[in-house]
């Protein structure tokens, strides 16, 4: 079978999910809807939120699950299905995830690197800001309001 993203290193998560997502839908197994693809999220989103709500254990607790590491590894294989799920509402919103992502990265690095730049104009140290106010300089970079 041909590579569906070309130029993907070999192991990336990214790649082999769509891949076998693709595989999948032609064998019928598929939403024919990304709004329902986009459900799947929604659940998976609300599992994550559970366990990391789930009485308040530490990662690596062992009373949050019978043995060490039990929390963890259900968080991990939580949040692995919600990355998986994202991909495939991607995937059937003919987005190809890989530089959706990059994108979101660099926009993200570009508005942090103006908060930081806006949190030393004002004498806001970082780390020691609260969240919240940090949060108000990022709302006012992406509205453009900052310069």
């Amino acid at each position: 079978m041909r590579p569906l993203i070309p130029d993907t290193p070999a192991g990336s998560a990214l790649a082999k999910a769509f891949v076998v997502q693709h595989q999948a839908s032609l064998k019928g197994f598929d939403w024919e809807d990304p709004r329902d693809a986009l459900a799947k999220v929604r659940e998976e989103a609300e599992e994550v939120g559970a366990l990391l709500a789930d009485g308040g254990a530490a990662v690596g607790d062992p009373s949050s699950g019978g043995y060490p590491g039990a929390r963890d590894h259900r968080l991990q294989e939580e949040i692995g299905d919600l990355l998986f799920a994202v991909v495939n509402v991607a995937r059937l919103a003919g987005v190809d995830p890989r530089p959706a992502l990059d994108r979101a990265t660099a926009k993200f690095e570009e508005r942090f690197a103006e908060v930081e730049r806006l949190a030393r104009l004002r004498d806001l140290p970082m780390p020691g800001t609260p969240l919240a106010d940090l949060d108000r300089l990022w709302d006012e970079i992406k509205a453009g309001d900052w310069r």
